[in-house]
């Protein structure tokens, strides 16, 4: 074919081994079809592939020979396939950071980039049903809007020290027990 420049240049191969070649971009107006897989020529990432079968879509990517990511039409989305220290993260609006996780120390974090527990969140939480725990372990302060029933236990230990401010009504009685 002949260049911009006048001279012939490959731009187009059709190989008897079954390796064609096209220089340059393809378009297609219409369909390619396959029964096969695509996948990147001769890269470090040449495990990296979409995968066609009767069956559905497969899309697998690589990371020289660990799996990161996996489309599947079997068995959904996956990262992180080969277990390795990848983090995940998903962007909101205005946090970079909207949901994080730390592949690394198996945490994951809501609107932080460095989670210290196995679930840390960057600001208020709320829930709909009960909010059920082994303990309960408060940095701050309680703030109780309404309590339906049942028995509050505050401190461990006959030394804590527990303050009120504000008023403190009791109906029914008080007991000390030492």
């Amino acid at each position: 074919v002949a260049g911009k420049a006048g001279a012939a240049t490959q731009r187009f191969l059709i190989d008897a081994g079954n390796e064609h070649q096209v220089t340059g971009s393809l378009n297609v107006f219409g369909n390619i079809r396959t029964s096969g897989f695509i996948q990147p020529r001769q890269s470090e990432n040449s495990q990296t592939r979409i995968d066609f079968s009767n069956d559905g879509v497969d899309i697998d990517f690589y990371s020289n020979t660990s799996q990161v990511l996996s489309l599947s039409h079997e068995t959904g989305v996956v990262f992180n396939e080969s277990s390795n220290d990848i983090d995940f993260r998903i962007e909101g609006a205005d946090n970079a950071n909207l949901f994080f996780i730390d592949a690394g120390n198996n945490k994951v974090g809501i609107g932080t980039a460095t989670p210290d527990e196995k679930l840390t969140v960057d600001g208020n939480i709320k829930a709909s049903g009960a909010v059920i725990a082994q303990s309960y372990i408060v940095s701050e302060s309680i703030i109780v809007h309404s309590v339906s029933s049942g028995s509050t236990v505050f401190g461990d230990s006959i030394d804590d020290t527990h303050t009120i401010t504000g008023s403190l009504t009791v109906t029914g009685s008080i007991n000390g027990l030492i």
